[in-house]
């Protein structure tokens, strides 16, 4: 009996022992617990204030019309120098493709065109040609 006795009460002892360490282990979770909704409360509350912050940026104007209008009209005006930006370098492009295309290939002159050296005289002004004929 005395054997049955002791088994008993050690059987006992580590249940207690047991029963102990799970409840140690619970209230360290616990106090885990308390400080993670602590740390959530807080966070809870600098989120609420960070909101009204933005709301309160939000509902206030960072222009007024005057400016807003002002900012328009140079954005306008800004794009209307650049579409003229654009313009005068296609003119010049063309002009000098143009440029490039006439020197590089000149009009040939065929020996019926050109007047010979010897006919270069003072012939007048009365006509463009003659004209011509006599500035040469």
């Amino acid at each position: 009996m005395n054997v049955l006795f002791l088994v008993a009460i050690m059987f006992n002892a580590l249940y207690l022992f047991i029963v102990r360490n799970y409840q140690t282990a619970i209230q360290l979770k616990q106090q885990e617990l308390i400080a993670h909704m602590e740390e959530l409360e807080s966070l809870k509350k600098e989120n609420d204030r960070l909101a009204s912050q933005l709301s309160a940026a939000g509902s206030s104007k960072i222009l007024s019309e005057q400016q807003l209008r002002e900012l328009l009209r140079l954005r306008a005006a800004n794009h209307a120098f650049k579409m003229e930006k654009a313009e005068r370098e296609a003119v010049v492009n063309v002009a000098h493709t143009n440029s490039s295309q006439v020197a590089a290939s000149p009009h040939p002159v065929s020996e019926a065109q050109a007047l010979p050296h010897d006919s270069w005289s003072f012939v007048g002004f009365s006509s463009p040609t003659n004209a011509f004929q006599s500035i040469m």
